[in-house]
């Protein structure tokens, strides 16, 4: 019984917040955040909310802008590569969506990975070479300082990650930067915070100036551990963490 319940609510979602399609007035919301798989019909064959939205033309004259992020995806996981199938196929298929919508919609696409190979693939699927604005920005900032650091043997040997911490034997909190250190494996991130902490002097190793984060931990804790990290006055100077993917395309729309 819960999923003909969840299906209802879900239907009553969207057409209090996207769209009614039986009485063809929009909702409330103006942006929608989905994933490029909302967008077409899954391998399966099924036609999500979304995808039968677009494809109605009152709903697509709603449609203003496309603002694609991380769209490297475009080539990395949305075509065949080295013999193998594409492995989110849907970002392959974006060009589809856009010769199907106005040729008013405005269409943006976001990354910090356009390699001159990537952006050339994402130029033949969406862009079109020559039919659009190229826009390039530093990522250098004011505060930031570049470095490189040797690896030692391997990135999971710890000895790598002491040099994150400012002089461990006389350690001053006042003096030591924050650090946001990102791995992508939940093991690795706890062995580094455990590591680094026991380098710290003995009355300093559970004040919560080096920690780790991840998403099998309680919500109490990442709370606490974020706050500590991100507020000025918070005792929080190293931050070990997983790194979870971003992958959004966002739709703005108006009546």
């Amino acid at each position: 019984m819960f999923f003909p319940w969840l299906q209802q609510c879900t239907q009553f979602l969207q057409q209090t917040n996207v769209y009614d399609s039986k009485k063809r007035v929009p909702g409330e919301a103006r942006h929608l955040i989905v994933t490029v798989e909302q967008l077409f019909r899954s391998r399966e064959g099924h036609f999500p909310r979304l995808y039968v939205l677009l494809r109605d033309q009152r709903f697509q004259k709603l449609v203003l802008r496309f603002n694609v992020d991380e769209a490297h995806h475009i080539h990395t996981a949305g075509v065949p590569l080295y013999g193998l199938d594409a492995f989110r196929p849907a970002w392959g298929k974006l060009g589809e969506l856009k010769a199907l919508l106005s040729t008013k919609v405005r269409w943006h696409c976001f990354s910090a990975t356009f390699a001159p190979h990537i952006l050339k693939t994402v130029e033949a699927r969406l862009l079109r070479k020559g039919q659009y604005d190229h826009i390039r920005l530093t990522s250098n900032r004011p505060n930031t300082i570049y470095a490189t650091h040797q690896v030692v043997k391997s990135i999971d040997e710890l000895r790598n990650y002491e040099c994150f911490l400012l002089l461990a034997k006389d350690f001053s909190l006042a003096a030591q930067p924050r650090v946001l250190i990102f791995v992508d494996n939940r093991n690795l991130c706890s062995r580094i915070a455990r590591h680094l902490r026991l380098l710290l002097p003995e009355d300093r190793c559970d004040l919560g100036i080096v920690r780790h984060y991840h998403s099998l931990m309680s919500e109490q804790y990442l709370q606490r551990a974020h706050k500590d990290f991100t507020d000025p006055d918070g005792p929080s100077r190293i931050m070990i963490a997983t790194a979870n993917q971003s992958v959004v395309c966002e739709l703005i729309f108006c009546c």
